[in-house]
């Protein structure tokens, strides 16, 4: 009889594995490598995510680009849902993507997702949720984790980053009903973190990340990595990381012209 283990080391294709968990339908099977998912998830073509360094300012601007596909990542792209429709290839995407977007989220930089357009909805959403701030234009078509609408569930790390941003019981309620909220809306319950002006969002946005980007680069990662200790780690975890982050920056470089400076009296 193979194990999960042999599953996973020698490939063997791996069957649906559903069993009942609390009268819940539980997937138990097995993780596989990033590269096998990527493989088969490549079958479905279609769009890029286009990068632009701004080497004055230090600001990357990454873009989903798949005009015919409205942009659409995942269940929004109705052609690559059809194709990975099972429970199967469900786990893997959700696999990847929950690598993927863990791996954005835990990045020593800060990161911004500026909402547009026709909003960020379902996967969107939840590629939003694993940035730092969100900021919408107001005539946006708003965010929105409307998986239940499709049948379906956040799978990408949606669920857990709403609840731990806006609390259990606005997250459930925005889960259950499917809603998309507008700038205005996201921003009274905490989702959002400004709205920005339709006509000059990126300009805006821009500007707005530049005010919580301006000190000194060695300092920005350790915050950034602090913070995210502090919501991920235990409280006495959070303590000990922070002390360790703190050592090397006293008495450096940006500390030292601070000190010459007489900033901290300014």
């Amino acid at each position: 009889m193979w194990s999960i283990l042999d599953y996973i080391f020698k490939r063997k294709p791996v069957p649906t594995i559903l069993k009942q968990y609390n009268s819940i339908n539980y997937y138990n099977g097995p993780e596989i490598a990033t590269a096998e998912i990527r493989k088969r998830l490549l079958q479905s073509r279609g769009g890029c995510v286009d990068v632009v360094k701004n080497e004055d300012t230090g600001i990357a601007t990454l873009c989903l680009n798949n005009p015919e596909r409205r942009n659409a990542i995942s269940g929004g792209d109705l052609n690559m849902a059809r194709m990975f429709s099972n429970p199967d290839d469900g786990f893997l995407m959700a696999v990847f993507m929950q690598r993927v977007l863990g791996q954005l989220e835990k990045l020593p930089l800060i990161s911004v997702a500026l909402i547009e357009g026709t909003g960020a909805l379902g996967g969107g959403s939840e590629l939003a949720m694993a940035c730092d701030f969100r900021l919408l234009t107001s005539d946006t078509g708003g965010i929105g984790h409307v998986h239940s609408r499709m049948g379906i569930t956040p799978a990408w790390g949606g669920c857990t980053r709403l609840v731990r941003t806006i609390g259990y019981t606005k997250a459930l309620n925005l889960l259950t009903t499917g809603c998309r909220l507008s700038g205005e809306e996201a921003l009274h319950i905490g989702l959002a973190d400004s709205i920005v002006d339709t006509k000059n969002a990126l300009t805006e946005a821009s500007e707005w990340l530049k005010v919580r980007t301006n000190c000194d680069v060695a300092v920005l990662k350790s915050l950034k990595t602090m913070a995210h200790n502090a919501k991920e780690m235990s409280y006495q975890e959070s303590l000990a990381e922070e002390k360790r982050l703190f050592a090397p920056l006293w008495g450096g470089p940006a500390n030292r012209a601070a000190l010459t400076q007489n900033i901290k009296h300014k």
